[in-house]
Parts: structure tokens; C-alpha cells; sequence
């Protein structure tokens, strides 16, 4: 079964006419309406590794969801920085901002 051919209509001046050797109108792709430009930079397996560690341990030591998300995201004096950001960004970082949740546990947590 073959399928009927649907008429072009040109983009632009000059456009719109068949390539050389061929018969049909060929039609500009459209541009993909999420290109990757628009796209946010994804996080390395140990960063998101990191990252969820971080926010259950958030989690369990400050009593819930919303002191959770509020600890992680507001700059920390002590820190010098957004605890999940430091957090995500290397060793070290989890390391220190587990030590500054654990040290404001609501209830304490066993040694990990």
C-alpha cells in the first residue's frame, strides 16, 4: 500500500525547491521543542548517590520532611555554604554536613 504524497509549501525564498537528482520537495526538520540547551546538567552516579544519602539522613535526624528541606537548602554559617550543595560535591562535604545534622538530631542516631 502506498502512501499519497502531500504537498510542500516552501519555507522561505529559494526554498522549497526539489534537491538536484531527486523529485520531491524536502522539508526542513523543525527544531526540537526541548533542545539541550535548555537542559540542566545531570548529576554523576556518586553525586546522586551522595545526594540521596544526605537527605534521608536529613530526614531521620531532623524530624521530618519540611525541617529536612529547609536544613538542606538555607546557606549554613557553620558550613560556609548550602549543606546539599557540599553535601553533593565530594566526600568530605557529606561528611561534614552529616556530622553538623547528626550533632542536631532530634533523637540521636546510631554511629554510621
Amino acid at each position: 500500500m502506498t502512501m499519497p504524497e502531500q504537498a510542500s509549501v516552501p519555507d522561505g525564498p529559494g526554498e522549497g525547491e526539489p534537491p538536484e537528482g531527486t523529485s520531491q520537495v524536502v522539508k526542513k526538520p523543525r527544531k526540537a521543542m526541548f533542545s539541550a540547551s535548555r537542559r540542566l546538567p545531570t548529576l554523576s552516579a556518586e553525586c546522586a548517590a551522595r545526594q540521596g544519602g544526605i537527605a534521608s539522613l536529613a530526614f531521620e535526624c531532623l524530624g521530618g520532611r519540611e525541617a529536612a528541606i529547609r536544613f538542606l537548602n538555607e546557606p549554613h554559617a557553620n558550613l560556609g555554604g548550602r549543606p546539599l550543595d557540599l553535601a553533593i560535591a565530594d566526600a568530605q562535604g557529606f561528611t561534614r554536613v552529616a556530622e553538623v545534622m547528626r550533632a542536631f538530631a532530634i533523637e540521636p542516631t546510631a554511629a554510621r
